[in-house]
């Protein structure tokens, strides 16, 4: 079975909200913060490196405190795939598990991954955490 997070699968499920916000503007995802039940995110976005990086980025910037576990739908995709890897070798994400197909048989999937992947958020130490989010949002977005 595919991984499908649309919103009409999702629909009516306790403790499940679905937003569709832009996370290419400034603290798109700010409104959330003050929010402390908020565990886990699932990014079904675009697939190209910018996009997927700033929703990452919105995500454990904008919503310091409490998400524990991001799922990738898509994460089979190599642009997915790279973006996704910076912050596991930044130390700030964890793979968990493949997710959906596996492998995944879409046009779009490579290097026998998953369809899906689940992560955890290494919150180890909140300073060195934001630093290290802020080097690579420096390194990668304001290069």
């Amino acid at each position: 079975m595919a991984l499908d997070t649309s919103a009409g699968t999702l629909r009516g499920s306790p403790n499940v909200v679905h937003l569709s916000m832009d996370g290419s503007r400034p603290y798109g995802l700010s409104m959330l913060a003050a929010n402390r039940n908020i565990r886990a995110a699932v990014i079904d976005g675009a697939h190209d490196e910018r996009n997927v990086f700033l929703d990452t980025f919105r995500i454990l910037h904008d919503i310091p405190c409490c998400t524990e576990v991001i799922v990738y739908h898509d994460y089979c995709d190599e642009v997915v795939y790279n973006t996704i890897q910076r912050f596991v070798e930044a130390g700030l994400l964890a793979f968990r598990h493949g997710l959906g197909v596996d492998p995944g048989t879409f046009w779009w999937c490579r290097g026998g991954r998953a369809e899906g992947g689940v992560f955890d958020v290494l919150r180890r130490d909140g300073p060195f955490f934001r630093r290290t989010l802020w080097a690579l949002f420096c390194r990668h977005i304001l290069k």
